[in-house]
């Protein structure tokens, strides 16, 4: 004969004991206080990672416009000489155009 299946086991049968189970038991003071500790800790060491990396990128964009800064400077002085140059050609054709 044809035996029949066998009916699967209750769900209650899977769980453990509430007494046995690590979401029952409550951590001691010391260790939580412990674990605070060490989160803050990581907050802390994050932290300063961040601000270290926001200080290290701001250098870097100073140091960037500090170069950009002369580059310009020099234009303007080499624009200026080339005025200056331009002002006297103009004046030395305007006094030779007189005198003919």
């Amino acid at each position: 004969p044809i035996s029949e299946p066998t009916p699967p086991s209750s769900p209650e049968s899977y769980q453990s004991t509430p007494a046995s189970s690590p979401a029952s038991r409550k951590p001691c003071p010391r260790q939580k206080k412990e674990k605070k500790r060490d989160q803050n800790k990581n907050a802390a060491t994050r932290y300063r990672e961040k601000k270290r990396s926001e200080q290290q990128t701001l250098l870097s964009q100073h140091e960037g416009l500090e170069k950009r800064n002369a580059e310009l400077k020099e234009k303007v002085d080499q624009m200026t000489r080339e005025i200056k140059y331009l002002k006297d050609l103009m004046s030395e054709v305007y006094v030779l155009k007189g005198q003919m």
